[in-house]
């Protein structure tokens, strides 16, 4: 069998004359999930920053940090019921009976939430805020160019949908 040749040491491949990048990014620390607190980060130089949540959209905010943590404990105290009773916040077409199948072992990690109801996503995310949002924005679209955007209101991606969905029946 013939011997690989081996490169001259005096020649440099493209690659050995990049600089070692480190290539991780800041890691992020949250300090709490909880709805008004602040988030930390460390950034390269090690120093942390603090990012409050502004004011205006803690006021405006569909909920406070008291409901939430109410809320919160609520599903972990009384975890099924909890989630039949959110479950009926959105509109089914055929309703679940089982709420969740959940399975943690070596072996298998299962994860089922209301398998057996069937949901229409187009009535739940778009047609159920048309009487009362129509004129407000849906999707707020950026392109590769974030010059390049787009908001998009309840109504209009109400009609585009309905135009795709048409083109898919035939």
């Amino acid at each position: 069998m013939p011997k690989k040749k081996k490169k001259p040491k005096n020649k440099i491949s493209k690659y050995s004359k990049k600089k070692k990048v480190n290539k991780k990014r800041p890691r992020i620390k949250k300090k709490s999930k909880k709805i008004g607190e602040t988030r930390t980060k460390k950034d390269s130089s090690s120093q942390e920053l603090v990012f409050k949540t502004k004011p205006e959209w803690i006021k405006n905010g569909l909920t406070n940090k008291a409901q939430y943590q109410n809320k919160y404990k609520e599903s972990i105290k009384n975890n099924n019921s909890f989630w039949k009773k959110e479950g009926k916040r959105i509109t089914w077409i055929k309703p679940y009976k089982k709420i969740k199948d959940v399975k943690y072992s070596k072996s298998e990690v299962k994860i089922r939430w209301y398998e057996d109801g069937t949901l229409n996503a187009s009535d739940n995310c778009i047609d159920r805020h048309l009487k009362d949002k129509k004129d407000k924005t849906a999707i707020i679209w950026v392109g590769d160019d974030p010059k390049d955007t787009q908001k998009i209101s309840y109504k209009q991606l109400h009609q585009k949908v309905s135009k795709a969905a048409n083109g898919l029946k035939n």
